[in-house]
């Protein structure tokens, strides 16, 4: 059987043990964010989501969010099992069967597409399994993401490393398994003979998915503006490094993360909307703990002593009455809410987002961080931040 390793979700999943893990602190109903810069399994070195993050410096595109585990969604495929006919499938060129509970691809040297509906999965990171049975002939069978008009995608192309040749194919039977972000301009997933191969080819396709890895994932398309991965944590350069996630705060809430700054007026997290409507976490002109909240600007919503240069945990919660702020696990300051958070704008992280604009881009490391939806306690304060420092 063939197997390809292309990352995070290409073997079987490793059995979980009881040890406490900071998802734990997402509830049924609580929705948020939660990055781990320390697990390169969630990171990858551009924001299709193919190659994994692997040594230091390597610049990093794409970060899991972790609140839900990693969980795969509902499925997005009609009729992935073929059970009684290709209904829910385009057949264009006729030489696809419904055949014993699979879609069978009759020996032909002609081109021959079978189409699924992909588009609600355009732009997201997913996991696409199916099987192949049955596999005779040279020309193999050749998986593609393609536009409404049917014209290929050409990257990211599933397997599109297969056995390193410039023209892939699969050529074996076995149950494959591809991690990555779906195209934002697909419409469909195509199985086909290899045009390139020559010769004809004929094979049985079952059991095929498409889901959704659940998450708010944090992105960074542009190359140069791509935090890199450290050891310790990821490092951001302070000038236009940050990631984007279409996470958008409640009206209540709790921002933390663990960080190592170098430089004053720098934003940990955050989303803005005008002069009002803050949620943020930052560091203040002192290099102080400060925040964000509402209409309460970091020179108000600030304590402790300066933190640069150093490792700390820091949080910032809100109800809607109160907000507090907490430093290494400890409630530092506590005072009234004054306005409310805008929950129109997506955070950022490693940088502040002001109605879509990046500024205050953090310079120094971020290990962890975490956005939900209501406020912590303090006990789960305390809680994340010795999980984080261990």
């Amino acid at each position: 059987m063939l197997s390809l390793g292309l990352g995070l979700g290409l073997t079987q999943t490793r059995a979980g043990g009881s040890r406490w893990t900071p998802a734990a602190i997402f509830g049924p109903s609580d929705t948020g964010v939660l990055f781990d810069a320390r697990d390169l399994r969630t990171l990858f070195l551009t924001s299709a989501g193919i190659t994994n993050v692997s040594t230091p410096g390597q610049p990093s595109g794409l970060v899991l969010d972790k609140s839900k585990g990693l969980a795969l969604g509902p499925e997005v495929l009609s009729n992935g099992d073929f059970s009684n006919d290709l209904t829910g499938w385009l057949d264009p060129d006729g030489h696809w069967s419904a055949v014993g509970g699979g879609a069978y691809h009759a020996s032909t040297s002609n081109f021959s597409m079978l189409l699924g509906d992909v588009s609600a999965s355009a732009g997201k990171y997913s996991q696409l399994a199916f099987k192949v049975s049955g596999y005779g002939g040279a020309a193999g069978l050749r998986v593609q993401f393609r536009l409404a008009d049917q014209s290929v995608i050409t990257s990211p192309s599933p397997f599109s490393d297969y056995a390193g040749s410039s023209n892939p194919a699969i050529r074996a039977d076995g149950t494959y398994t591809w991690r990555g972000v779906v195209p934002a301009t697909a419409k469909y997933i195509s199985f086909a003979r290899d045009v390139f191969g020559g010769g004809s080819a004929e094979f049985t396709i079952d059991s095929v998915s498409l889901r959704d890895v659940v998450g708010f994932h944090g992105a960074q398309p542009t190359a140069g503006a791509r935090p890199t991965y450290q050891s310790t944590g990821l490092s951001f350069d302070g000038s236009d490094d940050r990631l984007m996630t279409t996470f958008k705060p409640g009206l209540s809430g709790t921002i933390m993360s663990r960080f190592n700054g170098d430089a004053p007026n720098r934003a940990l997290l955050g989303c803005t909307l005008g002069p009002n409507g803050h949620a943020r976490l930052v560091l203040d002109s002192s290099g102080r703990l400060a925040a964000g909240v509402g209409l309460q600007s970091a020179s108000v919503l600030s304590a402790g002593p300066d933190l640069r240069n150093a490792w700390h945990a820091g949080a910032v919660s809100w109800d809607g009455t109160t907000v507090k702020l907490y430093l290494d696990g400890s409630e530092v300051y506590s005072d009234a809410q004054v306005g409310s958070v805008n929950t129109t704008v997506d955070m950022a992280i490693g940088a502040l987002n002001s109605g879509g604009t990046a500024t205050g881009f953090w310079s120094g490391q971020i290990s962890d961080a975490l956005v939900i939806d209501r406020a912590a306690t303090p006990a789960e304060i305390l809680k994340l931040h010795n999980h984080w420092s261990a």
